[in-house]
């Protein structure tokens, strides 16, 4: 997730270049005015949410683990007096409850180790004024217990930064979705000027193509049915080829695509489509041709709907 967080930021401020280079001539768009307003706003808020991850990311385990460390040493020599006394005492149950070693700490949970060291302050703390010749006195359980409280508190610390390290990862991935939907407003007017400003619809969709993480595919979904009923129309034949000028990185067979619905519920999907605006097209025998604009880019799933009409 956070690798593909970073690839969409990097579009999205890439994307913003583009736009603050040719504001001069975008500004004249009114349409435009808003929508970079939106999209100055979005991505200040993403950078602001990714700013808190890299500061939550510093924050490691190693302090707790080495605070952990520090009372294991401690709490094994506790440990280790008990059973000596309780093997004297012939208090076999009392040995096996405080019968602790490196191995079998470093086994369990912080949650288990703090409360088998607690069990060993309670043990000494019920047993002090027979324990005074295995040199554990109440400012030996005080001190024991201080480094226990300090490993709790770091513990508390670390999972209160993990939450919320959780808690900003998804509010920064709701915020992309976001952005890339706003985006499809520029993305329109970008379109629009292909013709009239070639330079800067070829700068903003190299912008706008983001490189994907190895694995991940490109998918446009969409649905055909009957305008009137609302009844899937399996068996219609989709076409989906890329706007002249839209952009031109990609270029051969990939650039138009057709398929027939299979699906009895009237849906299709595309997967591997470059990035780019396209112009989806389909036909049904007894039905007029539908056709409508979608705008595909990676990590965002592109949902189309093709209400078709009856021929009278």
């Amino acid at each position: 997730m956070q690798k593909t967080n970073d690839y969409q930021l990097n579009m999205h401020t890439d994307v913003q270049g583009v736009c603050n280079k040719n504001q001069d001539l975008l500004a004249l768009i009114v349409a435009y005015v808003a929508s970079k307003l939106k999209l100055d706003q979005n991505i200040a808020i993403e950078k602001a949410l990714a700013a808190r991850l890299e500061k939550l990311d510093k924050n490691s385990a190693e302090p707790k683990n080495l605070l952990r460390s520090v009372a294991s040493a401690a709490f094994l020599d506790l440990s280790s007096n008990l059973m000596s006394f309780a093997w004297v005492k012939g208090d076999m149950k009392l040995y096996l409850e405080v019968k602790f070693t490196d191995s079998s700490l470093k086994k369990v949970s912080d949650n288990e180790f703090i409360r088998i060291c607690e069990n060993l302050i309670s043990v000494a703390q019920d047993n002090l004024a027979q324990l005074a010749d295995r040199k554990i006195t109440a400012q030996t359980l005080t001190d024991d217990n201080t480094l226990l409280e300090n490993f709790a508190t770091e513990r508390q610390i670390f999972v209160n930064t993990r939450r919320e390290h959780t808690e900003v990862t998804a509010q920064l991935a709701k915020q992309i979705k976001t952005t890339n939907f706003d985006l499809k407003s520029i993305d329109s007017i970008i379109d629009s000027l292909s013709a009239s400003q070639p330079v800067l619809a070829g700068d903003y969709w190299k912008a706008r193509n983001l490189r994907k993480p190895i694995g991940s595919k490109l998918v446009l979904k969409g649905k055909v049915f009957d305008s009137a009923t609302n009844q899937p129309l399996p068996g219609a034949v989709v076409t989906i080829s890329q706007l002249v000028n839209s952009k031109s990185l990609t270029s051969g067979p990939e650039l138009a695509k057709i398929v027939k619905v299979k699906s009895a519920g009237g849906g299709f999907q595309l997967k591997s489509l470059p990035n780019g605006s396209y112009i989806v097209t389909v036909s049904y025998f007894g039905y007029a041709d539908q056709q409508v604009t979608a705008y595909v880019n990676n990590g965002v799933l592109t949902l189309v709907q093709l209400p078709l009409s009856k021929i009278a």
